[in-house]
């Protein structure tokens, strides 16, 4: 005897010799019109809606009451007022309209099929590319990966719990750690680098207070350094490391430390030493002289002479001598003087010229 029904759906066939065909056929269509691109309003509404229309499906969830109570796991029809149900068999699939994604029936409950918003949401593990395995939850495996921004900015947010607590970003070799940066036991900035992958050494560590960094293994430059942090304008209290400078009364280096460079050219002429002192003969003071750059202390001084169109002066003078009284201001050179082991006559057309330096001080 010809089985009543189909297999899978249930649908009711057409029996030999049977009356009002058309209502086997109409049953059929009926269930057809339901199961066919299955798409249900919810399937997490518990009570029957009163308010829904003819044609609605829905998932009966757990906890389902009235009509729905007994009818777990089922699709619910709203058809002519009331409620028609047809059973899940595994393996079907629907579009739940309010979830807005799809799910499917594996025997026993409905679950999320596939990746949706909702599946992604509090997942334990997640790999691309790859298995995630803990403690990575997250688990990329790719020539490179992307965060973009959603219309301006785009933040990365690395989040301890406390200050001792570690916040980092770590770069490794054959999943080996050389070189980190971060927040590593403390709320300072450090950049590290390790040999084994086990201890490392603070290479770079800012203070979160001041910004300052600090270079516990020091500071090796092979290379120009330059910027206004190196070479500028110092200040007792900040600046540039190193100031230089030039005027009319020479040319200074000056030093964050406070201390102070000075140098000054002088050309004189009808230069003399014939006045004895001791086995030598000097000079009268040649002059007063001003450093390009003020000193609060003078630490050493002294003067070169470094050329003379006076013949006997240039093969026979051992030096030149400057010095201030010592009631003076420190930047005004009262005393310049040369001395030679013979009696040198002066030329008026002749012209001697002089390096002036001192070291000292400028705070």
């Amino acid at each position: 005897m010809p089985a009543d029904t189909s297999q899978i759906l249930g649908l009711p066939y057409i029996q030999p010799a049977q009356a009002q065909k058309h209502v086997t056929h109409n049953e059929a269509i009926r269930h057809l019109d339901v199961l066919v691109q299955l798409s249900v309003q919810s399937r997490t509404i518990a009570t029957p809606p009163s308010a829904a229309a003819d044609g609605d499906r829905y998932i009966v969830p757990n906890g389902a009451t009235d009509a729905w109570s007994d009818k777990v796991g089922s699709i619910a029809l709203r058809e002519n007022g009331g409620w028609a149900f047809f059973d899940a068999q595994t393996g079907w699939r629907a579009f739940v309209i309010d979830d807005n994604e799809e799910t499917y029936f594996d025997g026993t409950d409905w679950s999320a099929a596939g990746f949706s918003q909702a599946s992604l949401q509090n997942v334990g593990l997640l790999g691309v590319g790859t298995a995630a395995t803990a403690p990575n939850k997250l688990t990329v495996s790719a020539d490179s990966t992307l965060l973009t921004n959603d219309g301006t900015d785009h933040r990365l947010a690395i989040n301890k719990a406390t200050t001792t607590d570690t916040a980092s970003l770590l770069f490794q070799t054959g999943f080996t750690g050389h070189a980190e940066m971060g927040l590593t036991g403390t709320d300072g900035f450090d950049i590290r680098v390790s040999a084994d992958g086990s201890s490392f050494t603070t290479a770079i560590d800012i203070d979160p207070t001041d910004g300052v960094p600090t270079l516990p293994q020091g500071l090796n430059v092979n290379g120009p350094v330059t910027g206004t942090g190196i070479v500028g304008t110092v200040d007792e209290f900040g600046g540039a490391i190193i100031e230089q400078g030039e005027n009319a009364n020479g040319q200074y280096v000056r030093f964050a430390d406070g201390t102070q460079l000075c140098t000054r050219k002088v050309a004189l002429t009808d230069v003399a030493c014939t006045t004895s002192i001791g086995a030598l003969f000097r000079s009268v003071n040649l002059g007063a002289f001003v450093f390009p750059a003020a000193f609060t202390r003078v630490d050493y001084a002294n003067a070169a002479m470094t050329g003379s169109d006076t013949l006997a002066l240039r093969n026979n003078a051992i030096g030149a001598r400057l010095g201030y009284l010592q009631d003076s201001n420190p930047d005004y050179w009262s005393h310049l003087v040369v001395l030679s082991p013979v009696s040198v006559a002066g030329v008026a057309a002749d012209t001697t010229e002089f390096t002036l330096f001192a070291m000292g001080r400028w705070y």
